[in-house]
């Protein structure tokens, strides 16, 4: 009765905002927030009163052009908590965990909600790719860095949002960036922006190639996008988004540390004979309208994700055709000490799976495998908030998702093995955030839940068709406490964390043909601190720094005291930066220590340390800004594995990253 209540009453809320988007929108009761946190979907009315730890970061443009990102995960290295890698190549995608969480993920990312330009590139099943994310152009990053199912539901043990659209002070713009870097490596990329009668209006296209750092490892990517807002009334916006992806890629798979000590430039002897690798696309757009609603603020989204992906790997040919969308609904009213936000999401996804044999990188004559799985999700959540006083506020909520995931077999080898998993879940949150003059002291407790994804149901060690019935959700209950202060020259981010993990969802490979399958392991506990620390120490001059200090370890069964495999529980990150003029000096050094590769510990990667440099110099030619630019990472020249590969089979756990490496580009902006 009291679950049904709930939902009634958040349904009941958000109608009313509904039927009110239809009507004349009063502008003259409410001012839309300059600044708001994003990840906290409306529910958060100023940076200051957010009961959690959250971390922004935004880039000026002499900073974009002084230097060549190359992956998203470069972006993110120094959020704290935030263990960041490309892998050392394409074909895999960056490898994203957060406080620990999404260790299992053999590719793409899982258990952290990434959010490009309004549009969820993590799909309903909890599954998402970073490939469509242009680094060179993402201005504002934010990260929420606990458990978020609150904000955003299944497979949101943070969230991560990039947002790449140029502000006032930047347009107009016409933008040009080249780079070419170590192992045949070349980056163009053109960007655009201006104002119109309608609105601001920008356009970017890039192009990425590389001969790859290891054998069977060259690839390129074409992305490009158009987006713009749309102005009405005094205080009303539309925002509209398309972009795409293409890309052609080879797989090297992972190597034993015997191969990676004679030779980590070396491929998986499996991956070349079997030209394994991947040939995608992926289309997507988007719109959000923002705008005051019956003294509230309204903000209404629509998003569409079109994929299709050829995958050659050793064991199969695997093609999938996707479709997938959503629409998500917020409005938040601030009536005195008291502030109600509440949200409807609903979520469609369509993947038409073909496996079939490998026939030189192509598919063969033979299926094995041919079924559509249906994603069906919905959710609703009501956020309250009360400033007991103006400096000290509580905030509460919670949310009620619900996903059906079918199948349809349409091959039926051994009868049809069609099916329906259905998974739903409370995400109940509470937090108190106190404001003393430039600091801010909270403390938190949230959860999470997460449910297997498509590809992770459907693989089944038995052998058999259908969905895996032994592989259920994860859930997570955190607590953290932490403090921010932002002052004139010094900034400090801090918080303790304790996440507790029932059922996590583990990854192993098969002895028999190398696939991936997947488990829950039991549970698990991460503990410890992250923190971040800015200081200006001139107007020339800034050092920046970030720690995690944790212990990720499972507490249940045969593996009680063991870590969990693929993540490090140790990060550190130290950067100085010195800008005299129109010059640009920056180093890095970054720290990490060790990982075990399975969950038995039966092996280590060791710890690692790392230096890098950049350097440009900006002129100004006939009105164009000029800004020549090199880097040299892995300074040291290092041996180590960018990323890890969980319980993999026959010892092939690493994937080593490149030595040092040469950038040298230039970025032109008039």
């Amino acid at each position: 009765m009291v679950r049904l209540l709930s939902a009634s009453l958040a349904l009941f809320i958000l109608t009313g905002a509904a039927e009110a988007l239809a009507q004349r929108v009063d502008t003259s009761r409410v001012v839309l927030p300059e600044i708001r946190v994003e990840a906290a979907r409306g529910a958060v009315s100023a940076p200051t009163d957010a009961a959690f730890s959250y971390s922004i970061r935004s880039r000026k443009p002499a900073e974009m052009d002084a230097v060549w990102d190359g992956s998203a995960a470069r972006l993110l290295r120094a959020t704290p908590g935030l263990f960041a890698s490309d892998r050392g190549h394409l074909a895999l995608g960056d490898r994203l965990t957060l406080r620990g969480l999404g260790a299992r993920a053999g590719f793409g990312v899982r258990g952290v909600q990434v959010v490009l330009d309004g549009i969820p590139l993590t799909l309903p099943d909890g599954q998402a790719v970073t490939e469509g994310v242009e680094a060179g152009i993402v201005r504002r990053v934010e990260v929420l860095r606990g458990p978020a199912a609150r904000f955003w539901g299944n497979g949101s043990g943070g969230a991560i949002l990039f947002d790449t659209f140029p502000t006032g002070d930047e347009r107009p713009f016409v933008r040009l960036q080249f780079a070419a870097s170590g192992f045949g490596t070349r980056s163009t990329l053109a960007e655009a922006a201006g104002d119109t009668p309608l609105g601001p209006l920008r356009a970017w296209v890039s192009g990425f190639g590389t001969d790859g750092f290891r054998d069977h490892a060259d690839g390129r990517l074409i992305r490009g996008g158009l987006g713009g807002r749309i102005r009405f009334l005094e205080d009303a916006s539309l925002r509209w988004v398309v972009s795409g992806v293409n890309q052609d890629v080879r797989a090297p798979g992972a190597l034993t540390a015997a191969e990676v000590s004679a030779d980590p430039s070396s491929a998986d002897p499996r991956y070349l004979a079997t030209s394994s690798g991947k040939i995608s696309s992926q289309f997507q757009a988007g719109t959000s309208l923002l705008a005051p609603l019956y003294g509230g603020v309204a903000d209404l989204s629509v998003h569409a994700v079109r994929r299709s992906l050829d995958n050659a790997l050793p064991f199969a040919w695997i093609g999938v055709e996707r479709k997938a969308g959503g629409v998500r609904a917020s409005w938040r009213r601030d009536v005195g000490a008291f502030g109600v936000t509440s949200t409807l999401d609903g979520g469609l996804q369509s993947d038409d799976r073909v496996n079939a044999t490998n026939d030189g990188g192509r598919e063969g004559a033979t299926r094995s495998l041919d079924q559509r799985e249906r994603v069906l999700s919905f959710a609703g959540a009501v956020i309250t908030s009360w400033s007991i006083i103006p400096s000290l506020s509580i905030q509460a909520g919670s949310r009620f998702d619900r996903l059906r995931i079918s199948l349809d077999d349409a091959l039926a080898l051994d009868g049809d093995e069609s099916g329906v998993r259905t998974f739903s879940d409370w995400s109940p949150s509470l937090g108190v955030r106190y404001q003393v003059s430039r600091s801010t002291v909270f403390a938190s407790w949230s959860t999470a839940f997460e449910s297997p994804t498509t590809t992770e149901l459907v693989n089944r060690a038995d052998g058999l068709g259908g969905f895996n019935p032994n592989v259920g959700p994860q859930r997570t209950r955190g607590l953290e406490a932490g403090v921010r202060f932002e002052g004139e020259r010094l900034s400090v981010d801090f918080g303790l964390f304790d996440l507790d993990v029932d059922d996590l969802l583990g990854s192993f490979e098969s002895s028999v043909d190398g696939r991936t399958y997947y488990r829950n392991t039991g549970r698990a506990r991460s503990s410890g601190a992250d923190a971040a620390i800015s200081w200006v120490l001139s107007p020339s001059m800034e050092v920046e720094a970030t720690a995690l200090f944790s212990r990720f370890r499972f507490t249940s069964g045969d593996l009680t005291g063991l870590r969990v495999p693929g993540v490090p529980e140790h990060l550190g990150r130290v950067g100085f930066t010195w800008s005299p003029g129109s010059a640009r000096v920056a180093v890095g050094a970054d720290a990490r220590s060790s990982m075990t590769v399975d969950d038995a510990a039966t092996a280590l990667e060791g710890s690692v340390f790392t230096l890098e440099t950049e350097a440009s110099w900006g002129t100004t030619v006939g009105g164009v800004v000029l800004r020549p630019f090199a880097a040299v990472r892995n300074l040291t020249d290092a041996r180590y594995a960018s990323a890890i590969l969980p319980n993999a089979r026959a010892g092939r756990y690493y994937d080593p990253a490149p030595g040092r490496t040469l950038t040298m580009g230039v970025s032109l902006r008039y």
